[in-house]
């Protein structure tokens, strides 16, 4: 790397942790509980998420989401200059929709970037990653204009809504990177189809009871595995029977492999079934990649009816 590079990197609340300096363009897309299997309480990973734009000078950037409350109220923080991206209201500079369209407003200067339908990426948890990702650019001198033909490319990356095979009229999707519960409930938002999920894993000690809700809601057939097959199951019972009767069917499964399996044999044609943990994969697998990986091989395995 040169002095003239330009370096995108996601940084860890671990890593976090250690910072006294920011980054010129720091960027705080949420704040929803994670890592509190290593962290002493959520305040502490609250905090050290802050450190992304706390050590700020003038002439840096805080990128904020305007729709989290709690990332939105970080602004001031640094001595960074605030700019917002929001799906449910114009800001004043930053990223925003106006009649289903991207618009940016940078500088005094409003550009429209290009309508909703052309982002490949499926979601609305998508779309916000859009609005950063122009707001970014522009705090980085990239105008709309050169930004938007690379999110229309874009069709995503390896283990996030990664969409593997259809077979028998069923779409298999891989979504390993999903290790914790909010990122689950943005991958159910992302399909109008029935869906028979797999979930579970490794225990970060993250509530699931939102997500609980959200799989009553979306979810016809929840295969769970894990250690934290039971804290889902518990989540989901609770709001099933708040809501009344209903809710999904409950399977639990040994491994990935037999809830590949259980899977294919209970998806009926035009269902989805979404491999969406909401938990992290140390306790059967190395990463979420190793993961996300033996599952495109079980469904890639798997033979037409």
């Amino acid at each position: 790397m040169t002095p003239a590079d330009l370096v995108v990197l996601e940084l860890s609340s671990f890593q976090l942790q250690m910072l006294a300096k920011s980054p010129h363009v720091g960027v705080l897309l949420n704040i929803r509980p994670n890592h509190l299997d290593v962290h002493a309480s959520l305040e502490e990973y609250v905090e050290a998420k802050k450190n992304v734009i706390r050590f700020q000078v003038p002439g840096d950037v805080a990128v904020l989401n305007a729709d989290d409350p709690s990332a939105a109220a970080c602004a001031g923080l640094g001595g960074g200059r605030a700019a917002f991206f929001s799906r449910r209201r114009e800001v004043a500079e930053g990223a925003f929709l106006r009649d289903h369209r991207v618009v940016v407003r940078w500088e005094g200067r409003e550009e429209a970037a290009g309508p909703v339908d052309e982002i490949p990426l499926p979601g609305a948890h998508n779309v916000e990653n859009v609005l950063a990702a122009v707001t970014i650019a522009a705090a980085c001198g990239v105008p709309a204009a050169r930004a938007w033909p690379v999110v229309r490319r874009f069709t995503g990356v390896e283990h996030r809504l990664e969409a593997v095979r259809e077979l028998n009229g069923v779409r298999y999707i891989n979504d390993s990177i999903a290790t914790a519960p909010d990122r689950t409930a943005a991958a159910l938002d992302s399909f109008d189809a029935p869906i028979v999920l797999i979930a579970g894993g490794y225990d970060k000690k993250i509530p699931y009871d939102e997500l609980g809700l959200k799989i009553a809601e979306r979810v016809r057939v929840l295969i769970l595995l894990g250690q934290t097959a039971p804290k889902i199951r518990e989540a989901v019972e609770r709001a099933a029977a708040g809501a009344g009767p209903g809710g999904p069917d409950v399977l639990p499964a040994r491994d990935l492999g037999e809830a590949v399996h259980l899977a294919a044999s209970l998806a009926m044609p035009g269902e989805v079934v979404l491999l969406s943990p909401a938990s992290a994969s140390y306790d059967m697998f190395t990463d979420y990649r190793e993961r996300g990986r033996r599952f495109k091989e079980l469904v890639q395995a798997l033979t037409p009816a």
